[in-house]
C-alpha cells in the first residue's frame, strides 16, 4: 500500500494533478517546521525526504482528508523511530481515531463531545481539581484541541511522545483520555491558585513542571479510563455519528 501510493503520488505531482499539486505544496511548506525544536528535518537531509514520501503517500490514500499541517508532527514521530512503510502504516491507523478524525475535519460538534467526556472524567477521578477548574472557568475542549488531538506532539519532547503512543494509545481512543487525566492528576498541586488561562498554559505544556515519570506513575493509577471513556462515548459520541 505505502509503496504503490507514494509511486502514484509522485507520478500525479509530476502530471500536474490538480489534487495533488495543491497537497504536495502544503507540504512543502511545513517539511522544515516539523518538530521544529529537535532540528532533525532539513530539506538538504535524507529524514525530509523520508518524510516528504511519507506524506505524499498520505495525502494520496486519503483524498477524503488530504493533508493537514498537524499530519507533518505525527509522520515526523514517525519517521525518527521506524521505517518508511511501518511510519505510513501506523500514520494511517492514527487517521481513522474518531477524535483525530473529527479534529481533521474541523467536526466541531462531535469535539464538543470528547471535551463533555473529558469534564465528566475528571469530575469522576480528580473531584476537587475538577471543582477548581469549573470555579475557574476553565475550558476543557481547548485541551482536546491543544493536547489529546494533536496525539501529544504539541506537549510533551517526541522520545515522550512514543512512550506514550507505545504504552496507551495503540490500545484504544480510551488511552488518549487515560493520558489526559494522568496529566491533570500529576498536575493537580500545580493546578491549584492558578486561573484559567495559566492552567491552559501548565497543562499544555506539563514537563515544564513536572517529570515525565509522574505522568506514567499516574497512568497506572488510571487504568480503568479507558473502560469509562468507552461507556461515555455511547452517551456523547454513538447517537451523533
Amino acid at each position: 500500500m505505502y509503496i504503490k501510493s507514494c509511486e502514484r503520488a509522485w507520478r500525479a505531482i509530476r502530471n500536474k494533478d490538480p489534487i495533488m499539486v495543491p497537497q504536495a505544496d502544503s507540504i512543502e511548506k511545513d517539511l522544515e517546521h516539523t518538530l521544529y525544536e529537535t532540528k532533525e528535518f532539513s530539506l538538504s537531509n535524507n529524514l525530509c525526504k523520508r518524510l516528504r514520501d511519507i506524506l505524499y503517500a498520505i495525502a494520496y490514500s486519503r483524498p477524503d482528508m488530504g493533508y493537514v499541517p498537524i499530519m507533518n508532527s505525527y509522520a515526523g514521530v514517525l519517521v525518527l523511530n521506524c521505517k518508511n512503510v511501518n511510519a505510513f502504516n501506523i500514520l494511517s491507523y492514527f487517521l481513522t481515531i474518531p477524535i483525530i478524525s473529527y479534529y481533521i475535519n474541523m467536526d466541531r460538534d462531535m469535539l464538543k463531545g470528547y471535551g463533555d467526556i473529558l469534564e465528566r472524567l475528571i469530575h469522576k477521578y480528580l473531584l476537587e481539581t475538577h471543582e477548581h477548574l469549573k470555579n475557574q472557568g476553565y475550558q476543557f475542549l481547548s485541551y482536546v484541541h491543544d493536547a489529546m488531538a494533536s496525539l501529544y506532539v504539541r506537549s510533551f519532547p517526541y522520545e515522550v511522545v512514543v512512550k506514550v503512543w507505545d504504552r496507551v494509545i495503540g490500545l484504544s481512543e480510551g488511552g488518549l483520555f487515560q493520558v489526559a487525566l494522568s496529566v491533570f492528576k500529576a498536575l493537580k498541586e500545580e493546578i491549584f491558585g492558578r486561573n484559567a488561562e495559566d492552567i491552559s498554559i501548565l497543562v499544555k505544556s506539563p514537563l515544564s513542571y513536572i517529570d515525565e515519570e509522574s505522568i506514567f506513575k499516574a497512568m497506572e493509577k488510571l487504568q480503568s479510563v479507558p473502560k469509562d471513556f468507552n461507556m461515555l462515548k455511547l452517551e456523547y459520541i454513538t447517537p451523533y455519528i
